[in-house]
């Protein structure tokens, strides 16, 4: 049976419980405690002392991958995408495994998207195609700033590649198509 339902001021006395025992803690461990304490202010609505409490988690330890998605979503939401670009490369940084690390550079490409830097976003993309080969929204990205940067012969080569390993047959043959209007406009004089 799922744990009974508790009021907001047991979740207050919980969160003052964990932050007292992160006073005594240290590094990683204090992380996790001040983590779990800002977990239950966002549940009770408090974002402004949740993003307090996982700022002082990430002082803690730079490597507490909780507490930087939560300060990226928080960066997010209030569309501050320098921090958040800065986040994601804190996470990129960490030991993760190639495919979740792909996934990081992925929306670190479309971070600067939206900041309008297509070069960062390039070069963001082309790290998370390498290091997921066989991911399709990365090789897109990639695909999709070649083409702008008139390096058609590139984006009709990863539009092909990526048409080849599309699931979905109608999704292919307009992948392969746009390729293909690529190739020959790469070819054209």
């Amino acid at each position: 049976a799922p744990w009974p339902a508790i009021g907001a001021d047991a979740e207050r006395a919980r969160g003052a419980v964990l932050e007292h025992l992160a006073g005594h803690a240290e590094g990683a461990v204090r992380a996790r405690l001040l983590c779990a304490a800002a977990e239950l202010a966002e549940r009770l609505g408090e974002q402004e002392r949740a993003l307090a409490l996982y700022d002082a988690a990430h002082a803690a330890d730079a490597k507490d991958v909780v507490a930087l998605r939560a300060l990226a979503r928080a960066a997010l939401a209030a569309r501050q995408l320098t921090r958040l670009d800065e986040l994601l490369r804190k996470e990129a940084a960490l030991a993760l495994q190639p495919r979740e690390r792909a996934l990081v550079w992925t929306r670190i490409a479309a971070v600067a998207l939206a900041r309008g830097d297509d070069e960062a976003a390039a070069h963001a993309a082309g790290e998370a195609a390498s290091l997921a080969p066989g991911a399709r929204v990365p090789a897109l990205l990639l695909a999709r700033f070649h083409a702008r940067a008139g390096r058609d012969r590139e984006a009709a080569a990863l539009l092909h590649r990526i048409a080849e390993a599309w699931p979905d047959a109608a999704a292919r043959a307009d992948l392969a198509t746009d390729a293909a209007r690529r190739y020959a406009r790469a070819d054209d004089p």
